[in-house]
Order: structure tokens, then sequence, then C-alpha cells
């Protein structure tokens, strides 16, 4: 009877170490949010040097470089961050990479295709087509992973009851 009872007790204590707490989940979602946070005022202020009267083209590109690098650095810090052992956070960290991955194409391929047009394109209405086509593909690429995103988080935070603010 009492090896019984030292096995149940065993096993109640291995099945609640296993698993993270919801203060973990709770902890790492703030450290993600706060990252998002940070990407969402450092794309606010490249946008912001691009709608500029007086701006270079030279100066929209190095702020670009430096938009890239930043989004760099903050895949590379989601990636070191110790992420609870559980699908729904995982899920929340994988979405926030690929997130990131695609912010870095974008400033790789579609925004250095905005800046030549804005500075290059003159009155040539094609090229001013493709100004708008460009602009709407960043802003679709740029909703869809900000959506998956809050969408994994949305799952994350059910499976541990959180409520999201």
């Amino acid at each position: 009877m009492r090896n019984k009872l030292i096995s149940i007790l065993a096993s109640i204590l291995i099945l609640s170490g296993c698993g993270p707490t919801t203060d973990e989940v709770v902890k790492y979602n703030d450290k993600i949010v706060d990252i998002i946070n940070e990407i969402d005022g450092k794309h606010s202020n490249l946008l912001d040097v691009f709608k500029k009267e007086d701006v270079t083209e030279s100066t929209c590109k190095m702020e670009l470089n430096n938009y890239r690098d930043f989004l760099i650095e903050k895949k590379k810090e989601v990636e070191g961050l110790e992420c609870p052992d559980d699908e729904k956070v995982k899920a929340f960290r994988d979405a926030t990479i690929n997130m990131i991955n695609e912010f870095i194409k974008l400033a790789e391929k579609e925004y250095v295709e905005v800046i030549t047009l804005l500075f290059n394109s003159g009155d040539d209405q094609s090229a001013e087509e493709y100004f708008d086509s460009l602009l709407e593909k960043i802003d679709n690429t740029e909703g869809k992973y900000y959506e998956e995103v809050k969408k994994t988080q949305k799952e994350m935070a059910d499976a541990f009851n959180i409520t999201l603010k």
C-alpha cells in the first residue's frame, strides 16, 4: 500500500512539472509583444522619412538599410529567447519569426523598388501603376503576417486561459 501511495505521489509530481506555467507563457508573450512594438515603431519612422518633402533618395536608402538591419537583430532576439516547451507557444514564436522574415524580404526587394520609383519615375503612368501595386503588395504581406501572429497568439492565450489586452 505504501509503495502505491509513493508511486501515485511521484506520478502527480512528474505530471505537475510538465509543460510551462501560465506565468512563463505570459512573460514570453510580453517579450515577443515588446519586440513587435519596437518593429512597429521602427517601421513608422521609416514611413515618416519617406513622406518628408525634402528627403533624398540616399537618405531613404540609408533608413531602409537601418530598418532591415534592425529587423535582422530583432529576429535574432526572438530566436534567442527561451521558448516555453508548448506547441501553441512555439507556433506563436514561429509565426513571429516568419513575419520578421517576410518584413526583411520586403525591405530587400519591394521597398527598394518603391524608393527607386519615388525618385526616378517622373510622370510615367505605368511606373505609377507599378508603384501602387508595390504598395498594395507590401500592405497585404505585412497584414497577412501580422494576422497570423495575432491568430497564433490568441490560440496560445486560449490554451493557457490568458486574457490578451
